[in-house]
């Protein structure tokens, strides 16, 4: 997730002029393709979310681990990794 991050960040930041970017007023309308993602993409991308709320915690999370460095729900590198092996 990191390296699709930082290369759309280069290649807006070396391909668009930022300053024009941010000046110019909305018109407050929308793409075909941000629609298409707000309606397809993104309710997709909370399935990850979903699963571990339902299935791998059945609804129960320890509050101490929450907040606990290193405890059971600690990403590792953007990744949690028991998610991933269940």
């Amino acid at each position: 997730m990191l390296l699709p991050t930082l290369w759309l960040t280069y290649a807006v930041v070396t391909s668009y002029d930022l300053r024009t970017l941010f000046a110019k007023s909305g018109t407050g309308a929308m793409s075909f393709w941000l629609a298409v993602d707000l309606m397809a993409v993104m309710p997709i991308s909370w399935v990850p979310l979903v699963a571990d709320y339902f299935v791998l915690n059945r609804r129960c999370y320890d509050l101490a681990e929450l907040y606990c460095v290193g405890g059971s729900y600690w990403y590792r590198s953007g990744i949690n990794w028991w998610a991933v092996a269940v």
